[in-house]
């Protein structure tokens, strides 16, 4: 007998026509975290936002709304089986963040009207925004080792900062450097031209190793990838004769 809490029986007895449920979890979904093939992480924090706080409290306001959203998706049909799991926010980032918010407000309006600001306030607040940046960057990476997909709620522009993503755009000095510092390292882009992924466009940028201090290099490339069975190679040379006719 199959166990009544897998996730195929959770799809089964689950009505995504039916009124939105009011169970605690994202548009009312069955699943739990360990079913979820997408994790949304909420971030409660809008300590450094410059203007219109309230923010902080987005992702509970989303998760507590979500029943009211519709599951249908022209482009994925029945994309909610994945599973889709949003954890409840964090308390402790939430009070830390309204702790925080009237100094970083007042700092902000000293710089904004040209006054003397007070450096100890900008240092207590990038200090609690770097630890933040931490806890996500350990909670995402905890996910991603899961094999899940993760998605940031958060409720200011800072809040994915933490996100750690193998290879794609970074930079070494991520929490010491600038918007200069950043780079494209290595991306791999592929394009399904036919419906049965017969044939594959793949293009990629790759970061050389340099020695550290030295500028870097890239190497970038084009390929096309044809996938197909065959029992020999006549009949697979046939077969891509007779789809470049069918081209011409």
């Amino acid at each position: 007998m199959g166990n009544s809490n897998s996730k195929a029986e959770k799809i089964k007895n689950f009505d995504p026509n039916g009124v939105g449920l009011k169970n605690g979890h994202f548009i009312g979904l069955p699943f739990e975290e360990q079913d979820a093939q997408i994790v949304l992480l909420p971030v409660p924090w809008d300590v450094t936002v410059s203007y219109g706080a309230g923010t902080a409290t987005g992702p509970a306001n989303i998760l507590e709304a979500s029943p009211q959203l519709d599951l249908y998706d022209p482009d994925v049909p029945e994309a909610w089986k994945m599973g889709l799991f949003m954890r409840q926010p964090d308390e402790s980032w939430l009070h830390r963040s309204q702790e925080l918010r009237p100094g970083a407000a007042r700092y902000i309006e000293q710089l904004e009207e040209g006054l003397p600001v007070d450096e100890a306030t900008l240092t207590h607040i990038n200090k609690a925004c770097t630890e933040l940046k931490a806890w996500v960057k350990a909670e995402t990476t905890a996910l991603l080792e899961q094999g899940k997909a993760v998605g940031i709620v958060g409720g200011e522009h800072s809040v994915p900062l933490g996100l750690h993503v193998e290879g794609a755009v970074g930079t070494d000095r991520l929490f010491g450097g600038s918007a200069q510092d950043l780079q494209v390292q290595d991306i791999r882009i592929r394009y399904v031209l036919p419906p049965d992924g017969t044939f594959q466009v793949t293009g990629y940028t790759t970061s050389n190793p340099v020695i550290t201090g030295q500028a870097g290099s890239t190497t970038q490339g084009v390929g096309l990838l044809m996938q197909s069975e065959f029992n020999s190679f006549r009949e697979l040379w046939g077969r891509m004769w007779r789809r470049e006719e069918q081209l011409d």
